[in-house]
């Protein structure tokens, strides 16, 4: 099976959507909804393509310093790294927010609409998900 970067953060993003919708574990979810957001994040910087959304997006690239950049992109990234890393918080616990998950679902089918990949029914379902859900995102 041959598969490129593309390849490979679609597949990622599709299975973590079906995940999020079967309810799965919300920890593997953010795991592979993650892997594909650094994945995607790296294609569209490659590209030389606008980040649109994330803590490097908009108006926050362009007031934030970048040492507050820094922290920032730590705390995003917080509960992915606690999730694949032990050396230096084996002992440690986590308090940790089931809703990143549709957040990074979100982004990832934001840089694959800027990529020009073509949208898969689970990601135009999950869209239609989060424009008409009833739930609160504040």
């Amino acid at each position: 099976m041959e598969l490129n970067k593309k390849d490979i953060a679609v597949r990622h993003t599709i299975q973590a959507i079906r995940m999020f919708f079967h309810k799965e574990d919300p920890v593997s979810t953010l795991v592979i909804a993650c892997a594909a957001n650094h994945i995607l994040n790296t294609l569209v910087s490659k590209q030389n393509l606008p980040i649109i959304i994330g803590y490097r997006g908009g108006l926050v690239k362009l007031f934030a310093k970048k040492e507050d950049l820094n922290k920032m992109d730590e705390k995003r990234n917080e509960a992915y790294n606690f999730f694949k890393h032990a050396e230096k918080d084996y002992d440690k616990t986590i308090n940790f927010n089931p809703d990143l998950v549709w957040y990074f679902i979100l982004e990832n089918i934001i840089y694959i609409t800027q990529l020009d990949i073509e949208y898969s029914k689970e990601m135009a379902y999950f869209v239609f998900w989060l424009r008409y859900s009833k739930r609160n995102f504040q």
